[in-house]
């Protein structure tokens, strides 16, 4: 099984406790890079969370099985993000770490010339980062 990971550039639901307090559009690249890390990983835990959730036939009556499930989920993906994470908050805008980080959590992302791909393929302008120049 193959599965494909594309960050979802909607506007998404955010954790304050996962929130870096950066905007994305910020100057900084690497805390651009981290927030955008942090939405990708919050938006597949609460897919495959309510995925199995539904498979389980979890009711409103099972809250605290849900609690259950949504904190096991919050720790994998925490645990999964926290060396990544770490490594980006150090990065400096030379650093490649910071394109690696996003081709790695991105495939489909192409930093040369600002352009990225939709899922279907289509090219669209990616947000540009500020070197702060």
């Amino acid at each position: 099984m193959t599965t494909e990971i594309f960050f979802d550039r909607t506007a998404s639901e955010s954790r304050p406790e996962l929130d870096s307090g950066s905007d994305p559009g910020d100057s900084d690249p690497s805390e651009a890079a981290i927030a955008a890390i942090r939405e990708e990983g919050e938006r597949i835990k609460r897919h495959e969370t309510e995925q199995l959730l539904r498979e389980l036939g979890a009711t409103e009556d099972s809250a605290d099985e849900r609690r259950a499930i949504e904190a096991l989920a919050d720790a994998i993906v925490e645990r999964l993000l926290a060396v990544p994470i770490a490594s980006l908050r150090g990065a400096t805008v030379d650093d490649r770490a910071i394109e690696t980080a996003i081709e790695l959590f991105d495939p489909a992302f192409e930093t040369e010339g600002g352009r990225a791909r939709t899922d279907d393929g289509e090219r669209v302008d990616a947000p540009e980062v500020s070197n702060g120049d």
